[in-house]
């Protein structure tokens, strides 16, 4: 199977075709995607509350990708977008973020003001990096061998 990877060189858009050099679709056993092998997949900083529950911490404020518990079978994550409480409400941000959101699929699970959580699908690329996008989720570095 081929991938198109689209690149700018000097102002020319080139399409390349790429094989791919991992699987792209990390599973558990029922075939759906873990929080850890999101985490892994894009790169992301993965902690562990004092609960003891997984979750991808992020820039803004309080802001987390957790794991989101339904009655279905499927695992799906959830975008938790939480201002901090010190400072005043980002409800213009949160607007911009809920449109972009609501537009490219996810589900709004609860809303506020300036705060709610979307419930997305990891497997889905466009939701997974708007996602990541939109609270700015930590990175790992990349690690070099030499």
């Amino acid at each position: 199977m081929l991938y198109v990877l689209r690149c700018n060189v000097l102002h020319l858009s080139v399409l390349l075709l790429l094989p791919p050099a991992y699987p792209l679709q990390l599973k558990d056993s029922k075939g759906n995607m873990t929080l850890s092998d999101f985490a892994t997949k894009y790169r992301l900083k993965l902690s562990i509350d004092s609960c003891g529950d997984p979750f991808i911490i992020c820039q803004i404020d309080d802001c987390n990708i957790s794991e989101f518990s339904a009655r279905d079978d499927a695992t799906k994550l959830a975008m938790c977008f939480i201002t901090d409480s010190h400072l005043p409400p980002r409800s213009g941000l949160w607007n911009r973020i809920k449109g972009r959101c609501l537009a490219a699929g996810m589900k709004l699970h609860q809303a506020g003001d300036a705060e709610g959580i979307f419930v997305f699908d990891p497997a889905d690329p466009v939701q997974a990096r708007l996602a990541i996008k939109s609270v700015r989720a930590k990175r790992n570095p990349i690690k070099c061998n030499q």
